[in-house]
């Protein structure tokens, strides 16, 4: 093997290794980040006294419900097969 095809191949092994660790950092960073969102939003909502806690409450579930529209099909996009 010569001296450039060793390079080349070093390389795309640094490559697909660095895409591995973002395909399952981010995806597990969007997982949680999404469960924190929707079940801190449910449980101010559920012991919200007033009408300043049940509105913190629902942005919260409202922002995390959101954010799975684009978050959940990103990770999807990642483990799921496209040629189904």
């Amino acid at each position: 093997m010569q001296k450039s095809q060793k390079k080349l191949l070093a390389y795309v092994h640094t490559y697909i290794k660095g895409e591995m660790k973002m395909k399952y950092g981010e995806s597990t960073f969007d997982i949680l980040y999404l469960l924190f969102a929707v079940i801190s939003g449910c449980i101010l909502l559920g012991r919200a006294v007033n009408k300043e806690g049940k509105l913190m409450g629902a942005a919260a579930l409202v922002l995390g419900l959101g954010d799975a529209f684009h978050l959940v099909p990103r990770v999807l996009n990642y483990f799921v097969d496209a040629h189904l």
